[in-house]
């Protein structure tokens, strides 16, 4: 049974609490992830769910700066097996972020433009509104939409129709993100005119009222439910899959609060808070 003083328990699982300190040091929403918010995190958890606590925390899928550097390169190997299939060129090829202006889409954009040194093909990487006008302009034009993540499927459905893409017909589009759970991709591809490419698959292992994960009890899960309840705003995250997912810029909304923390973070903490939600 762990101490309940936060003291006691810190130095009965230091090695603990500096590997979780190193794998979320580079979250960028926060001025630095140190041991003082690991910590304070913690101690919202009575004494007797703090071993659980540090647990959850290493069950977390976290992507990141580094390993998300790495992934740009799988995910520009897996475009390029997709349009040798279209029998593409890089001059008819379009990359585009997906989404509104300043969100995830424009940041993969970017890092995946600068780790595959695409620099001298800058021209190839377009905003969606400009995209109905180069594709008319290109023969056999091929366009990859980037993004990080897709959880439910549910936000690139709804957006879809706002994009200036959804007009066009009769060109390949796809979706080309660095991690995507199943039913997610496949909720995409049934509703737009999307295919989904993804370098990591998410599986029910990294939800956290799945069977699947295995890292927790019931019991645990049940426990762990209860401070997400605790947190609110919206306990099991947007579409209640109950998503451990995070990104060095940030926590998908599709994530349970106790990683996100509640709304304008007060009365809870989040692990790795997103920056709507830091007030």
């Amino acid at each position: 049974m762990p101490s309940v003083d936060l003291d006691h328990f810190c130095a009965e699982h230091r090695s603990e609490v500096d590997d979780l300190c190193r794998k979320f040091a580079d979250y960028e929403p926060l001025p630095g992830f140190d041991r003082a918010h690991l910590l304070s995190w913690v101690a919202q958890f009575s004494g007797q769910h703090r071993d659980l606590a540090l647990r959850f925390a290493r069950c977390i899928a976290y992507y990141s700066t580094n390993r998300l550097n790495r992934l740009m390169r799988a995910l520009y190997q897996a475009i390029q097996l997709q349009s040798q299939r279209e029998n593409a060129t890089i001059e008819s090829t379009f990359f585009v972020p997906f989404g509104r202006t300043g969100e995830s889409g424009e940041d993969i954009a970017r890092r995946f433009r600068n780790v595959n040194k695409l620099h001298r093909h800058q021209d190839q990487f377009v905003k969606a509104i400009d995209l109905p006008e180069r594709v008319f302009r290109t023969r056999d034009p091929v366009v990859f939409f980037l993004d990080d993540f897709v959880g439910t499927g549910r936000q690139v459905v709804d957006s879809w129709l706002l994009n200036p893409a959804s007009g066009l017909s009769g060109i390949p589009m796809y979706l080309a993100v660095v991690a995507a759970f199943g039913e997610g991709g496949s909720k995409i591809e049934a509703e737009t005119p999307l295919r989904v490419i993804c370098v990591h698959s998410l599986g029910p292992k990294y939800q956290m009222m799945e069977s699947a994960c295995e890292s927790l009890s019931s019991g645990e899960k049940g426990t762990m439910k209860h401070y997400c309840e605790k947190a609110g705003n919206h306990p099991l995250g947007f579409g209640d899959r109950g998503l451990m997912v995070s990104f060095a810029y940030g926590t998908p909304n599709n994530s349970v609060s106790v990683i996100r923390g509640s709304e304008k973070q007060s009365p809870w903490k989040g692990l790795l808070p997103i920056w709507e939600d830091l007030g």
